[in-house]
């Protein structure tokens, strides 16, 4: 067991060392027969699994994942992190929607091997092995196992009559010169397996269509059933997708090298009508990635529409489920083209994408923003009136990324996927690193940045690098000394250029595609309302842009129409983040005056009176327990200076024997006030504590 903790700790600190002195993995082969029943959602298969064991140690065990038990109840590490990220759908669900995998009896070689579970996750077990499992040496692992498909939360089950067969069979963990790599499903963090050669073979009601990884070999009909026989070498996952609508697409392509391809599509009849120009979307990916980093090495390539609960998609070794409800022609071709892209980086390269999702999600991105660029240049395909797109970025993800940088939320780059905020994920694994890839291009030149990405991808195809492995092709192709450029992937902040002060400059409306450059003060109408000052007309200024600056004002002068009295709001904050006793301080002032009671003095005018409030506060943030807490704690003083004039004194007058009023004066009071919250917005059972003390002229 120490063993075990200290090579996942070995694991979490060398993320970017440099490139492993010694470099070995192990191979899995799989043989799998499984039928599907459809009137129980379920799979009834028989594995054989032949593990090779190219490290240079003796293994006693290995780890198994059986991630169909992610879906078994709502205590797993599935469960609770899609709860973290604000979902209840899986947990409130009924338990006929759960899923699981059991009868298990695996043998090795022939012998029957004892199963234990793992102490933490409920979707891991493992195998010991009978006899001990030299170096250089094979054994043949084979179970029985049955499949109970969930309802279709996170990636995998069934929807609609429709099937998403993925994370379906006990699969070896990854054992690398860091150790095991025992991992939990994750809705939120995908996967890393070891390579091998699949061969797989599918029996099930014959009305339905299927696409799955690899190329079929043939078919045999027995009424009412069908077996599928699928073969693919060098991968690590195999997925299927079974629809009795599936409408099937085919073409072939031809590579730079004179190689001919398979390329499919399948989608049903209520798909939008983007996907009729699916096979091309798929040609031009495949086009484009073979020319910037390698030729694409196998010999079938298939997208499919395929629920998935949230919408996009979801890649697989030659296979890519999308899931887009509406949309255009562009939308669904840039889907396509991210999701048939990580066939590159995860399904080519295999890094470890639970530890650093970057490497795959980051640099694919990169990828995407160059495709678009070349076949969608700005402006070319315009969706909104020129004055708003002038606006409004072409891609707002990289302005929410800085504001996540400027108010001290973000995470550095080299983040394991589970330890990011579901926000973080998106706009740091992702878009960060595109930013950081881009940054990564302006340094080197564009044609020595491709050099280099193609002989990153010609020394580790089919090896799993890790960071130190890229960042060592890297440096030895170009022949740079990056180790700046690198050390940002462990730190927060934006990346470079970007300025410390952003000049003033004030804009009508609102400008947020050069707010990384001016800290824009935005002016825009306003108007309001009240029973006393009636129509209030005037404007807003303020400066709330994206990302936001240290200090943010805002301005609200409204002129009353009827008391004829300048109103409004007014508020001024400025914060700092000290990184030690507090997360957060912010120092601000409130202000605004309104009318609150209006009348006729004896005079025959319109005479009024109200209020005016002045809050000066001072708050600080305590540090979280970690980015995912959903816990937060601040202590606030707060001091309210409030003015209040009303009709104080009332005259007789003679003529009518009825009394007016007199405006008074301002009169003066104030309430001192320290509050003292604690705060856990999580989605179950959310509470709030507040302890404060007031103190005022009259009282304690």
């Amino acid at each position: 067991m120490h063993r075990y903790i200290l090579l996942i700790l070995t694991a979490f600190i060398a993320g970017h060392a440099p490139a492993r002195a010694q470099h070995w993995q192990q191979q899995v082969n799989y043989s799998i027969d499984v039928t599907l029943t459809d009137s129980t959602h379920s799979l009834d298969g028989h594995i054989s699994i032949q593990y090779i064991n190219n490290s240079p140690d003796t293994l006693t065990y290995i780890w198994i994942h059986c991630w169909p038990n992610a879906y078994r109840n709502d205590r797993t590490a599935f469960s609770e992190q899609r709860l973290g990220n604000g979902q209840t759908d899986f947990y409130f669900s009924n338990k006929d929607r759960y899923g699981y995998i059991n009868h298990l009896e695996f043998r090795a070689d022939g012998q029957l091997a004892r199963m234990e579970d793992h102490p933490q996750y409920i979707d891991i077990i493992r195998v010991i092995l009978p006899s001990p499992l030299a170096p250089g040496a094979r054994v043949t692992l084979t179970t029985p196992f049955h499949v109970k498909l969930p309802y279709e939360f996170s990636r995998s089950g069934y929807y609609m009559g429709a099937y998403q067969v993925t994370q379906w069979y006990p699969k070896p963990a990854v054992y690398d010169s860091y150790g095991w790599h025992p991992i939990p499903y994750l809705d939120q963090g995908e996967f890393y397996s070891e390579f091998g050669d699949f061969d797989v073979r599918i029996t099930l009601p014959r009305r339905f269509v299927v696409a799955a990884t690899g190329e079929l070999q043939d078919s045999v009909i027995t009424a009412p059933t069908k077996t599928l026989h699928y073969h693919q070498n060098n991968i690590h996952d195999f997925a299927w997708f079974a629809d009795r609508h599936f409408q099937t697409n085919h073409d072939t392509l031809r590579l730079a090298s004179g190689r001919i391809i398979d390329v499919y599509s399948f989608y049903t009849p209520t798909a939008i009508p983007a996907w009729r120009h699916s096979i091309q979307f798929i040609k031009d990916a495949v086009r484009f990635r073979s020319a910037l980093i390698g030729e694409y090495p196998f010999n079938v390539v298939t997208a499919v529409q395929a629920w998935q609960g949230d919408e996009g998609g979801m890649e697989y070794p030659t296979i890519t489920a999308i899931h887009i409800p509406k949309g255009t022609d562009k939308d669904l071709d840039l889907t396509i083209e991210h999701e048939v892209g990580h066939n590159w980086f995860y399904a080519v390269l295999g890094t470890n994408e639970r530890r650093y999702p970057w490497m795959d999600e980051g640099i694919n991105s990169y990828y995407d923003n160059r495709y678009t660029e070349l076949k969608y240049p700005a402006g070319s395909h315009p969706t909104y009136p020129t004055w708003l797109a002038n606006k409004i970025p072409a891609d707002g993800d990289p302005v929410l990324m800085n504001s996540q940088a400027a108010i001290h939320l973000d995470q550095p780059i080299s983040t394991p996927s589970e330890n990011f905020t579901a926000d973080n994920y998106e706009l740091i694994a992702y878009t960060k690193t595109a930013v950081w890839m881009k940054l990564l291009q302006d340094t080197l030149g564009i044609a020595l940045m491709d050099s280099c990405m193609r002989e990153y991808f010609r020394a580790w195809q089919f090896r799993h690098p890790d960071p130190g492995d890229f960042k060592a092709v890297i440096t030895n192709t170009s022949h740079h000394n990056l180790d700046a450029l690198f050390s940002l992937l462990d730190t927060t902040g934006p990346l470079p250029p970007f300025p410390a002060h952003r000049p003033i400059r004030p804009t009508l409306l609102f400008n947020y595609r050069q707010s990384g450059r001016f800290d824009f003060l935005n002016i825009l109408p306003a108007a309001g309302f009240n029973n006393y000052d009636h129509l209030m007309l005037g404007a807003v200024i303020h400066n709330f842009n994206l990302p936001p600056e240290r200090w943010q004002i805002l301005l609200a002068p409204l002129y009353a129409t009827v008391s004829h009295q300048l109103n409004g709001l007014l508020h001024f904050n400025y914060a700092w983040y000290p990184h030690q006793s507090s997360r957060k301080i912010e120092a601000g002032i409130n202000g605004s005056r309104f009318s609150t009671i209006d009348g006729i003095d004896s005079s025959g005018h319109a005479i009024f009176g109200g209020f005016y409030k002045v809050v000066p506060y001072l708050r600080m943030f305590f540090p979280k327990s970690s980015p995912r807490s959903t816990q937060d704690s601040w202590l606030e003083w707060k001091t309210y200076l409030i003015g209040e004039k009303s009709f104080n004194n009332y005259v007789l007058k003679s003529t009518d024997s009825l009394y007016y009023p007199t405006t008074g004066k301002y009169d003066f009071r104030y309430l001192n006030q320290l509050s003292f919250t604690i705060l856990d917005s999580r989605v179950l059972y959310p509470y709030s504590v507040n302890l404060q003390v007031q103190q005022a002229a009259p009282f304690y």
